[in-house]
């Protein structure tokens, strides 16, 4: 219960009570004793006040409460069509930007021939990002390997990808292309898109090629 509504609980015990006063005050005033008629006009003004001020309090009270109320369900429903444009946004097929094919373009003139592999979560989002993703390297000059028994495009020109659970996109790299991994996350973060502004690097001398992993949407 909200403080509006206890206010207005209050004002109304308030108005009854001063409503018997009002009652009170003309049964008094109706009496022969001279004593209880003056004494019943003077309950009888004071309540029909106290009634009057606690009806006008009573009517702002409920006025402002209903403001109030108005101005909840808007933010409430302000908040909900923000909810529903991110999750519209959070389900959006993530593409290569304009400005990311202009940075790989870049990256592989200046890198060329790097060997890569790729893996994706086993979903159609991810799958389709990191097929784009490798279809720019491939095509600026890098060597994309396909990855054994693992998943086959229908077009069947693009090498197969390995499988990850990953909920987000990590570059593994061996530290003789640390610089060129390094790189590529430049190119291809941007923290306008979901899913593509906290890309993770992780160097390790444990893979001899670059892994672009792209896991699903944290």
């Amino acid at each position: 219960m909200g403080i509006w509504e206890i206010f207005h609980i209050i004002l109304a015990i308030l108005f009854v009570i001063a409503s018997w006063f009002v009652w009170r005050g003309v049964q008094l005033e109706e009496s022969t004793d001279r004593y209880d008629k003056e004494r019943g006009k003077d309950v009888l003004l004071r309540a029909l006040i106290c009634e009057v001020v606690l009806g006008f309090a009573l009517i702002f009270v409920d006025s402002f409460a209903s403001s109030q109320q108005r101005r909840e369900i808007a933010f409430a429903v302000k908040r909900a069509a923000d909810a529903e444009e991110r999750l519209a946004e959070y389900r959006k097929q993530r593409h290569l930007t304009p400005g990311q094919k202009e940075r790989i373009v870049e990256l592989t003139k200046k890198f060329p021939s790097i060997p890569f592999v790729a893996y994706t979560a086993v979903e159609q989002e991810p799958w389709s990002l990191v097929l784009d993703i490798g279809w720019h390297l491939r095509n600026g000059g890098w060597n994309w390997i396909a990855v054994p028994r693992g998943l086959q495009a229908i077009d069947k020109t693009l090498p197969a990808e390995g499988k990850t659970v990953a909920d987000h996109i990590v570059i593994i790299a061996p530290s003789a292309f640390e610089q060129e991994a390094k790189a590529l996350v430049l190119a291809l973060t941007d923290a306008t898109v979901i899913g593509m502004d906290d890309i993770v690097l992780n160097v390790t001398d444990q893979t001899s090629v670059i892994i672009v992993v792209v896991g699903s949407k944290r």
